[in-house]
């Protein structure tokens, strides 16, 4: 098969040989070459419909409110960019997001967006560090979603290997990534994708962009490989870890020869995220998770993640259990009682920041215990829900 630049004149353009290797959906390293001319207004809805495109009955259920069955051909011909055809993909972009369901946006998600949109407007590096559970991925997850397409969310590997590195990338911008193909064939349409322009990149778990085997003689690949390949092209790049990215910057540069300011020079923003979430986001979290709940148990549910070192995690576990046992018993919805049940059998002192537990079948002897080592059942925002 031909790609599009090789296409013979007059027939309709097709994709590379390993298009079907993988998900179907239009290549982002086709679409790169089809906008890197195009103005940042009218990459956004091409981009949009490339990304669209690995989700194939949204992208079905585009063509059918468009009413274009040429949204294929705008993509990937370079000649074919009618003004209507456009403004109906535009109309239809702004109405997608418009429609998304409402989440919650906690503090954490708040100071990710600004973050995010502040590495969009001035093409730049930004580097955010926060506690773990505060719900970090979740909030940029969320981010790239809304987007639509603009940003793309990437896992860092947490391997070392090259391949499951640029194939983490090249899974979230839809190019091929055969498992026959070779690392550098992936990487150059990796870097073609992005550094064509319009494509921002969230690189969560940054701490593993350094490897965890070292010599005198290693250097970080990975980070170098952003730097020369994507920052020096104005990709934006968001950086997204917990404390272990600074202690792993400290590690190399005591290893090796390799030094932070070749990556610490480039960042052009930072920000420590707050480490814990105000009790109003974490009843807020809650309600959503649990809405078969009432306040009471909202109110149980904030004030068991506070005190917990899984933060919100915490809540989405207690909400699991509370279906859980509500479904051994036949019931297909929850209530506050599975929840009570959960908190009562389920508090681990694992979950607590060194707080001494008191089990369930102590609890009539807590009261007489120090408060200090009473455990969550002398929380006042708890133990009325027990």
């Amino acid at each position: 098969m031909s790609n599009t630049r090789k296409a013979e004149p007059g027939s309709p353009p097709r994709q590379e040989r390993y298009a079907s290797a993988y998900e179907r959906g239009l290549l982002g390293n086709l679409l790169a070459k089809r906008i890197e001319h195009l103005t940042p207004e009218q990459r956004a809805p091409l981009i949009f419909l490339q990304w669209l495109s690995w989700r194939p009955a949204a992208f079905t259920e585009a063509r059918k409110a468009i009413g274009s069955d040429e949204l294929d051909r705008l993509c990937l011909d370079p000649g074919f960019l009618p003004a209507d055809l456009l403004q109906a993909v535009t109309d239809y972009r702004a109405a997608w997001i418009a429609s998304r369901p409402p989440v919650v946006q906690t503090t954490i998600g708040k100071r990710i967006a600004a973050a995010i949109a502040f590495a969009q407007d001035t093409k730049s590096v930004c580097y955010l560090e926060g506690m773990p559970r505060i719900g970090k991925s979740f909030a940029a997850k969320e981010i790239c979603e809304r987007s639509a397409g603009l940003v793309r969310y990437v896992q860092t590997p947490a391997s070392n290997d090259e391949f499951s590195w640029v194939r983490a990338f090249a899974l979230a911008l839809g190019v091929s990534a055969s498992l026959k193909m070779k690392v550098v064939e992936i990487r150059a349409r990796v870097e073609e994708t992005l550094q064509a322009g319009g494509i921002g990149i969230v690189l969560d778990e940054a701490h593993y962009c350094f490897d965890s085997y070292l010599r005198s003689t290693s250097l970080p690949m990975r980070i170098n490989w952003l730097n020369c390949a994507l920052v020096n092209y104005g990709v934006p790049l968001i950086l997204i870890s917990t404390d272990q990215f600074q202690k792993a910057i400290a590690r190399v540069e005591k290893s090796t020869s390799w030094t932070s300011a070749q990556l610490t020079g480039r960042i052009t923003y930072k920000e420590r995220l707050p480490d814990k979430l105000p009790m109003s986001d974490l009843i807020s979290v809650a309600r959503a998770i649990f809405p078969e709940g009432d306040v009471r148990a909202w109110r149980a549910l904030g004030a068991y993640a506070d005190m917990s070192k899984n933060h919100l995690s915490a809540i989405s576990a207690l909400a699991i259990r509370a279906r859980w046992l509500a479904g051994r018993q036949g019931r297909a919805e929850a209530t506050p009682d599975d929840l009570r049940h959960a908190l009562r059998e389920s508090i681990s002192p694992v979950a607590l920041r060194g707080v001494a537990y008191s089990p369930p079948a102590a609890r009539g002897h807590v009261a007489s215990a120090p408060r200090h080592r009473r455990g969550i059942h002398a929380d006042r925002r708890t133990e009325n829900f027990y």
